[in-house]
């Protein structure tokens, strides 16, 4: 069974199977959810019952004249088995909102992490995913629909289902023909709400990919990093603008929208005044007959709620087949068949590695080919420098390596093993990479250099690593040392690092590692080039004799290393070591010499790599 909207097919779970989904969850997260909710139905459909029955039963007791003593007693009486059922029903709401809260992230949202965590990266990176996880969000981030709109509707909807069938009871007891009347003119209204509701549907996904870009504005708004260009660069009128052209788009949207509403409210107002036409009618009919006033007052309330019990029932089936949207975008997220990375298997760990590509071939989408026939081999204990202008594959080449992306034919081989899917979480764990946009978190030091928790983690071990990455004379003068917290996010004693001491402390992560392979992928570009070549000839140091690739579109620090590759357009152009690529006076020696004319004795370096591009 699929779920349709005026926009065709947005859901190909049925409604069975997603009911079963939920409760199954719910029923092994915490079964006391179940039982509670069942009791919040009957106490929340019991109460608008007893409420309106209290002043019946107090006319009645006029009526037959009793006396004060009783009348004060049944008041007290009514009053107190009311308070009591409403106390119970507040308390079963309460409880419904926190403990849904729970569910939806213990169950829900460490789900979700666990399938985005174990994904092979090159899915996660992927555009069309990364609308499925804005999707899958939009189903978990809120308490008014998705998955916990899905539960607090359903426990609406089960609610006015019991209040519309206890108040039919009572009517079809005394008239049959007025509760027919009733449900006919009810259903007239659900189906005339069920096009207005279609209308609205019909706009959802256009409404929430505008909402998505409000999103992204206020995100880039708050972003210290990007405020610096909105400043600098005049972009605040222009973002400005933007926002308002979204905001515009929206209320165009909603406004068609709110007309299809407003026909149904008018159809409801005429719907309502011929239900009360006819309900009142009747009674006044009936009382003149001889009907107690006790029981045309208790029949009044009933017949008032009862139009109420319908309307209610109309708005939740279409918030339900809203949160049942929503939570098919979980379900493609969650259980889509990609890569998951697999547990890494036992080997044993070699003292350095050779790394081989053979006929590697890659490309993004329909792009042309970043590699094409890519054909290398890296001995074991060979320090490697990968150049090239911005653009020629190098980063690639490492992803690939690393094992985040898959080669579209050939094969990776490291230590005459290929990198399989079965194998690749235990070559990863051989390897220590760090990256140019290298992950900070606002935790300790520690746990930003183990990756553990402090529990869990060698503070000996961290020191030893801070020394030799230079940085722990500045982290030892610090009142809690590599027990300091990075930022203010957890902690509001956390510090800032500069550029300089945040590669340090990524390189002590990579020592701590103590890995066979350290891959470094321009971590220096923020460097000036002094700083960039103590930096490389301090790893250069470290590394000893493990196998090393250093990637870099800057050349002064590559002179350390065995061996050097100029990459262009994802070949390997010219292989040597510097004094020879210098002395073929190729496009190695001419991109050398156009940067060595920038470097200056405690300066900077201006890159113009992308300028070179055509002169190469």
């Amino acid at each position: 069974m699929k779920i349709t909207t005026g926009r065709g097919v947005i859901m190909k779970y049925s409604v069975r199977s997603t009911y079963h989904l939920v409760y199954s969850k719910m029923w092994d997260f915490d079964r006391k959810l179940v039982y509670y909710g069942i009791a919040e139905v009957l106490f929340s459909a019991i109460t608008p019952l007893v409420g309106v029955f209290m002043p019946s039963l107090i006319i009645a007791c006029l009526e037959q004249q009793a006396g004060v003593q009783t009348l004060v007693l049944v008041c007290l009486s009514a009053f107190l088995v009311y308070g009591v059922i409403n106390g119970i029903q507040t308390f079963l709401e309460n409880r419904s909102s926190t403990q849904f809260i729970l569910y939806r992230l213990k169950k829900f949202w460490s789900e979700m992490f666990r399938s985005t965590i174990t994904r092979d990266y090159q899915n996660v990176e992927d555009y069309k995913t990364q609308i499925q996880i804005a999707k899958t969000e939009e189903c978990l981030s809120t308490n008014d629909h998705g998955l916990e709109g899905f539960c607090h509707h359903n426990i609406k909807l089960a609610v006015n289902l019991l209040g519309l069938t206890l108040y039919s009871l009572v009517i079809g007891t005394t008239n049959i023909q007025l509760i027919g009347l009733l449900l006919g003119l009810s259903v007239i209204q659900y189906f005339i709400y069920r096009y207005a509701w279609k209308k609205e549907a019909a706009t959802m996904e256009e409404s929430g990919q505008i909402v998505r870009s409000i999103w992204y504005l206020h995100k880039e708004t708050y972003n210290v990093a990007t405020g610096k260009d909105i400043r600098l660069y005049g972009m605040r009128a222009w973002m400005a603008e933007f926002y308002r052209s979204l905001i515009r788009r929206l209320e165009k949207i909603e406004g068609k929208v709110r007309s299809a509403y407003f026909l149904y409210d008018m159809a409801g107002i005429f719907i309502q005044a011929v239900r009360d036409l006819a309900a009142y009618s009747w009674l006044i009919l009936s009382l003149m007959q001889g009907m107690s006033i006790a029981q045309f007052v208790f029949l009044l309330g009933v017949i008032s709620g009862f139009s109420t019990w319908f309307s209610t029932i109309s708005e939740m089936i279409s918030l339900l087949s809203n949160d049942l949207m929503r939570i098919g975008y979980y379900r493609d997220y969650t259980e889509s068949e990609v890569v998951h990375a697999k547990p890494a298997e036992s080997q044993a760990a070699a003292e350095s590695m050779t790394i081989t590509f053979e006929h590697v071939s890659f490309q993004y989408d329909q792009q042309r080919k970043v590699l094409d026939d890519f054909n290398l081999t890296i001995p074991a204990g060979q320090k490697v420098a990968l150049v090239g202008i911005n653009g020629a594959g190098k980063t690639t080449l490492v992803k690939l390596l690393c094992g985040l992306y898959r080669p579209d034919s050939g094969r990776i081989l490291l230590n005459d093993r290929e990198l399989t899917e079965d194998n690749r979480e235990a070559f990863q764990k051989q390897l220590a990479v760090v990256f140019q946009d290298a992950m900070i978190m606002s935790v300790t030091i520690a746990e930003n250099i183990s990756g553990k928790n402090l529990e869990a983690t060698d503070c000996g071990k961290v020191i030893e690593v801070l020394k030799r990455a230079n940085l722990w004379e500045k982290v030892s003068r610090l009142p809690l040392q590599e027990k300091t917290y990075l930022g203010k996010d957890l902690n509001t004693d956390g510090i800032q690092l500069s550029g300089g001491e945040v590669q340090r402390l990524i390189l002590a992560r990579a020592l701590y590692k103590e890995a066979k392979m350290l891959i470094l992928d321009e971590p220096t570009a923020a460097l000036d080039a002094i700083a960039e070549s103590e930096m490389y000839k301090m790893v250069n140091d470290l590394v000893g004799d493990h196998t090393a690739l250093f990637i870099s579109h800057r050349l002064s620090s590559t002179q350390f290393c065995d061996r050097i590759l100029f990459l262009e357009n994802g070949v390997i152009v010219e292989d040597g070591t510097h004094e020879e690529l210098m002395k073929r006076k190729g496009k190695y020696a001419k991109m050398f010499e156009v940067q060595s004319q920038y470097y200056q004795e405690g300066g900077e370096v201006y890159e113009f790599e992308n300028s070179l591009a055509g002169n190469l």
